[in-house]
């Protein structure tokens, strides 16, 4: 599971992590990540790419089975990218917060079940 990011907030990141204990999460930036992302390296699951090349970005969008949106703000370049191999980018639905493109899920439960459905593919 691909996350894109260059902000320290992942919305229910950590719900996520302990609700998909089977997934690896590939948090990819373009920068240097804050103390709190790093945090997240404590669960088995998560791998963390700071200052991603391009090279390592095409790696990763290969090897995963969709791309989480849970960013305060959308990287719309990478997600095109993203749709354009035909994989989905699934998000959580949160106040005041659009993404057209992505499959929206109202709760961890029903975006657990499609990561679970992907999985299984």
């Amino acid at each position: 599971m691909l996350i894109f990011t260059a902000y320290a907030e992942l919305y229910q990141i950590e719900e996520l992590i302990t609700a998909l204990p089977m997934v690896r999460f590939e948090i990819a930036a373009p920068v240097y990540v804050s103390f709190q992302l790093k945090q997240l390296l404590g669960y088995p699951n998560v791998r963390i790419h700071q200052v991603v090349l391009s090279q390592t970005l095409d790696r990763l969008i290969d090897e995963s089975m969709a791309m989480l949106d849970l960013s305060v703000q959308r990287d719309e370049v990478i997600q095109r990218r993203y749709l354009a191999t035909g994989k989905p980018v699934l998000s959580l639905e949160r106040p005041g917060y659009q993404n057209e493109p992505s499959q929206v899920y109202a709760s961890i439960a029903a975006l657990r079940q499609r990561v679970l459905e992907l999985s299984a593919q």
